[in-house]
């Protein structure tokens, strides 16, 4: 029974290859993952030729890519030498190979080869790799067996646009570069303020698209690489998050991170134990949205720093009041707060309470003030000379998921 499988495993592989090539060699050409798992389980690799190797490897991280449940077996044929051809050989190969999907296989077989060199190898690839989807997968991989890239390679993942968690794990080679990621809501208002992140002199990743808050699978050290966390929750605001993503930002902060915080993270987080990182805590439930502020400094060398002269502008606000570790420099006429931070650990958590949400119809940003504009500039400024976090390259945790 087992003689005849093996017959009818090699007649599957060298008729799925033929059919491959009469095709001009195609990803989809390749074997399945049935007959992936078919073959690795029955075939006799002793007699495989070098060319059916080839056509069995590609399958095989073709197969890796999409499904990663017959895994063993996968490395079990990586690890066997065929045709005088090692793992090494083998693998390299396949990471030149024109398909992303082959190299995401090729890659995700290295995560669990436990090769050094295969990892330097990767690593040494990567400057030269344009797909998002691999170069994700790489840094996944790389920074699970906790290498790092040079300097090069980190500024090369820089071009373009990079994924965040990509350019978190490029940060870290790069001490001389202040970063910033922008968790906005898509108004003028978070566009305008990641504007003025970027004039501050922070090279900001707008991550905007995604709320890491309602991610249970957010692995919260993927901040350790930026210096500064932008949040704009205006128009998205919920209390849906999820608590061990603000228990991530909170645990960011104390080691060291810096948040900005706008309007409805008080109101979010007003049930969380992580809302101790906040520098003000809710008065109440009202919104209050587009009112004419009358804003002065307060009698702080810090308020008369950043704010030195009053203004008034339209704006949406929380109704809180500052914690007794906060410093406030900026309050209305009534004593609100309207921006200060609170130090909590190694880091700080800054709050600027204004955005530009309106429940029932559009307004306008309040950053469209000049004055206001100027001295949230100033506020990114100061930031910007604090000096940048340390930037570990600790292992992290699978992020495929």
């Amino acid at each position: 029974m087992e003689a005849h499988r093996q017959v009818s495993s090699r007649q599957r592989l060298v008729v799925g290859r033929e059919q491959w090539l009469e095709h001009g060699c195609p990803e989809r050409g390749l074997l399945g993952t049935a007959d992936v798992v078919e073959l690795l389980t029955h075939l006799d690799l002793r007699d495989l030729t070098l060319d059916e190797m080839q056509f069995l490897d590609l399958s095989v991280a073709a197969h890796v890519a999409s499904d990663t449940a017959r895994l063993d077996l996968a490395l079990a044929f990586l690890r066997t030498s065929i045709a005088g051809q090692k793992t090494a050989a083998r693998i390299s190969r396949l990471l030149e190979s024109r398909h992303p999907k082959i190299r995401i296989g090729a890659i995700r077989m290295i995560g669990k080869l436990d090769s050094p060199a295969l990892g330097q190898e990767l690593l040494t690839r990567l400057s030269v790799e344009r797909e998002t989807s691999v170069r994700r997968e790489a840094v996944i991989t790389l920074r699970a067996q906790g290498l790092a890239p040079d300097a090069a390679t980190a500024r090369s993942l820089l071009e373009g646009r990079s994924e965040w968690t990509t350019v978190a794990w490029a940060m870290r080679s790069l001490a001389e570069i202040r970063t910033a990621l922008l968790l906005g809501d898509f108004s003028e208002f978070a566009g305008e303020l990641g504007a003025l992140v970027t004039s501050a002199g922070f090279y900001v990743v707008d991550r905007s698209e995604y709320n890491p808050l309602l991610d249970r699978s957010f692995d919260g050290h993927v901040l350790d690489g930026f210096d500064l966390v932008v949040v704009v929750r205006g128009e998205n605001y919920s209390r849906l998050g999820v608590d061990s993503s603000y228990a991530a930002l909170e645990r960011y902060v104390r080691s060291g991170g810096v948040v900005l915080a706008t309007p409805w993270m008080v109101w979010e987080m007003s049930d969380r134990s992580s809302s101790g990182m906040l520098p003000f805590r809710r008065v109440s439930n009202l919104h209050n949205e587009d009112v004419a502020l009358t804003a002065r400094p307060t009698a702080t060398a810090l308020g008369a720093e950043l704010f030195p002269q009053p203004m008034t502008f339209h704006a949406s606000f929380e109704h809180v009041r500052p914690t007794a570790e906060a410093v406030v420099a900026l309050e209305t006429k009534d004593g609100v707060p309207l921006y200060g931070f609170k130090s909590v650990g190694r880091g700080e958590c800054h709050y600027l309470n204004v955005c530009q949400h309106h429940c029932t119809r559009p307004m306008q940003s309040p950053l469209r003030h000049e004055g206001l504009s100027r001295a949230v500039a100033r506020v990114l400024e100061r930031l910007h000379h604090r000096g940048p976090r340390a930037r570990s390259h600790r292992p992290a945790p699978d992020e495929r998921a």
